[in-house]
């Protein structure tokens, strides 16, 4: 299966559950969209979809999350954010990747091609669907487990 790495130049957090959840990484120029797909924590094994992403969406989604002092303001800014990220998820017809680690800027992210058909599991997907068995058990089967493993060691 191809690989690919990403050094992340910047890594712009859009949601944070005691790491990285939601981020755009800029790569050479080019946004990306960086998912927690799964989160093992017996095994500290974190998995991530890497997207490529449009750099309008991207300035969209960035707009979007920074922080309003109105409550109300806030809970419409992440319902339009969710709207653009699952018709985005929806459409997406480029590569998609899947990486272990948390994604930090600098850091060499080595990441493994997969098919683009597991991606329609990602509209409204939150932590919690990151910590399920079956999250766990089809992301982290695509990832590998020597992968993970390998991830824990650093």
């Amino acid at each position: 299966m191809e690989r690919r790495d990403f050094v992340f130049d910047s890594v712009n957090v859009l949601d944070w559950y005691d790491g990285l959840v939601l981020a755009i990484g800029v790569h050479q120029q080019t946004d990306y969209l960086l998912i927690l797909v799964a989160w093992d924590i017996e095994s500290k094994c974190k998995a991530y979809v890497v997207l490529d992403l449009d750099s309008a969406i991207a300035k969209s989604m960035r707009q979007l999350t920074v922080s309003t002092p109105n409550l109300e303001s806030k809970q419409q800014n992440w319902v339009t954010f969710n709207t653009i990220l699952n018709d985005y998820l929806g459409d997406y017809q480029d590569e998609a990747y899947i990486t272990v680690g948390e994604p930090n800027q600098g850091r060499k992210s080595s990441a493994k091609l997969i098919s683009s058909v597991h991606l329609s599991n990602l509209k409204n997907y939150d932590i919690e669907n990151a910590l399920s068995e079956e999250a766990i058990t089809l992301w982290l089967s695509l990832v590998g487990d020597r992968d993970c493993h390998q991830e824990n060691e650093h």
